[in-house]
């Protein structure tokens, strides 16, 4: 009982750690833009309104989240994250789409590398970068795997199914951020979270930037989830199972 209650203080301790550098880093960021930005030309008036309009929006949030509070069950919360992850999948597509681009430089050679390699078997134009960036040589198979198997059917819009892939990536990453939430705390808290992540903006434009963190970013949330999956489960085989996918997700 004695070492519940000081691992309980200890996690009390550690989380207000954290809690107060998070605060301090917020209030740095804040001070930065508002009283030391040399780069960015933004109207500091206009940054305040919306800062403030956002706080009132988090507010009315919380009341709404009071409200519904007693109607929050599993089958209500498959149903408001299937919604919400499936209209962010077709709004990231979207955007894709708009703002289509012909890939260079570092995601360029790793795009068109796996073209070249899948349409003429041969990565000399490209093989060069390889040479000096291989950390690449993994994402540029995972587009030659992909696209040699949608070229299957006659699907050649590369761009695209590069977008889907990093839109794929990114729904994965905010499912198990969600998870996470679920599992550590409560269905108030996750939907919290993907309240705070309608805010995110680059969120909505990812998938057009398919690039090696885009592509792993779903990698970071999942280690945790498995983890906490790994580490409450009582059948042995199952906790090796959730153990090893969390070394995969590790991996990538």
């Amino acid at each position: 009982m004695e070492k519940s209650n000081a691992s309980s203080a200890v996690s009390q301790i550690l989380f207000r750690i954290i809690g107060l550098l998070f605060l301090i880093s917020i209030c740095f960021v804040f001070g930065s833009v508002f009283f030391h930005n040399t780069i960015y030309a933004h109207d500091k008036f206009i940054v305040l309104v919306t800062m403030i309009d956002i706080a009132v929006l988090f507010v009315l949030f919380e009341w709404l989240l009071a409200k519904i509070e007693s109607k929050l069950n599993r089958r209500n919360m498959i149903i408001i994250i299937a919604v919400y992850l499936s209209i962010f999948a077709v709004v990231q597509i979207i955007f894709a789409e708009r703002l289509r681009f012909q890939p260079m430089f570092d995601l360029g050679n790793t795009f068109n590398g796996a073209i070249n390699w899948l349409q003429k078997g041969s990565l000399a134009e490209c093989q060069e970068y390889f040479y000096y960036f291989p950390n690449n040589i993994g994402l540029m198979c995972v587009f030659r795997f992909i696209f040699g198997i949608v070229s299957i059917f006659g699907i050649h819009d590369y761009y695209m199914v590069a977008s889907c892939m990093g839109a794929a990536s990114m729904i994965a990453m905010m499912w198990a951020v969600i998870a996470v939430c679920r599992k550590l705390f409560d269905d108030k808290t996750a939907l919290r979270a993907m309240f705070l992540m309608l805010f995110i903006l680059p969120f909505y434009i990812y998938a057009a930037v398919f690039y090696s963190d885009v592509m792993s970013v779903f990698a970071m949330p999942l280690i945790v989830f498995f983890c906490l999956k790994g580490m409450e489960s009582e059948i042995l085989w199952k906790k090796i199972l959730f153990f090893l996918f969390m070394g995969l997700a590790a991996a990538v």
